[in-house]
């Protein structure tokens, strides 16, 4: 088993042959956790930019622009 370390090299590991099944079993749950996981981000990334756009545009303080009458 092989996989891509925090600094991007990749490292391999020895998995043996009476755990392949299981091994491949559990990297596949991992793939299908992380593809969940961010269509949910997407969804959030998606809505909070949604509220945003309907508050209008705000200052750097975090405070609205007066309107002038």
């Amino acid at each position: 088993m092989s996989f891509r370390g925090p600094e991007g090299a990749t490292t391999g590991y020895y998995v043996p042959q009476a755990l392949a099944d299981s091994m491949r079993e559990g990297v596949a749950a991992w793939q299908e956790l992380q593809g969940v996981l961010r269509e949910l981000a997407e969804l959030n990334r998606q809505r909070l930019w949604a509220r945003q756009a309907a508050r209008g545009p705000r200052r750097s303080d975090g405070s609205s622009p007066t309107r002038a009458t």
